[in-house]
């Protein structure tokens, strides 16, 4: 039984990466396609700004249309900026969960670190004061 639940966290560890990873690709092409965009729109603002008086006619201020596009594709590009990081640190913590659940499943029990023994003493010190936890516990795990 223990087999198949580390298959399952492994399966889900799995789609979580690929997931995470066509996030990001999608992330950075978007951010690509707006930075593009957002250049073209100045060569081609006449075509744009005729395409809406065509579509939206004399109730439309054609300078403030465009203006409005280009300040949304702006905040796409910056939105994708922010992204970025977080997807990737995302990936970084996903792989080092399954770093640890590999190890965790090829380790001996008695030796999956010293976590373990620290909580099971009976010391009142911090876990950031070192390794002199060591000293007041019994090393039996």
């Amino acid at each position: 039984m223990q087999a198949g639940a580390a298959m399952s966290r492994d399966r889900v560890l799995w789609g979580a990466t690929g997931l995470l990873r066509l996030m990001l690709v999608l992330n950075i092409v978007c951010a690509a396609v707006f930075a593009l965009a957002l250049l073209m729109s100045w060569p081609m603002q006449d075509m744009l700004s005729a395409r809406l008086a065509h579509k939206y006619g004399a109730m439309l201020d054609l300078d403030q249309a465009v203006l409005a596009i280009r300040m949304m594709l702006f905040v796409g590009i910056a939105g994708g900026v922010a992204l970025h990081p977080i997807f990737s640190n995302l990936l970084r913590i996903v792989a080092t969960v399954e770093a640890g659940i590999r190890s965790s499943t090829t380790m001996p029990r008695g030796s999956r670190g010293s976590a373990g023994r620290f909580w099971r003493c009976n010391a009142s010190i911090s876990p950031l004061a070192g390794s002199s936890a060591g000293s007041r516990c019994s090393s039996s795990t």
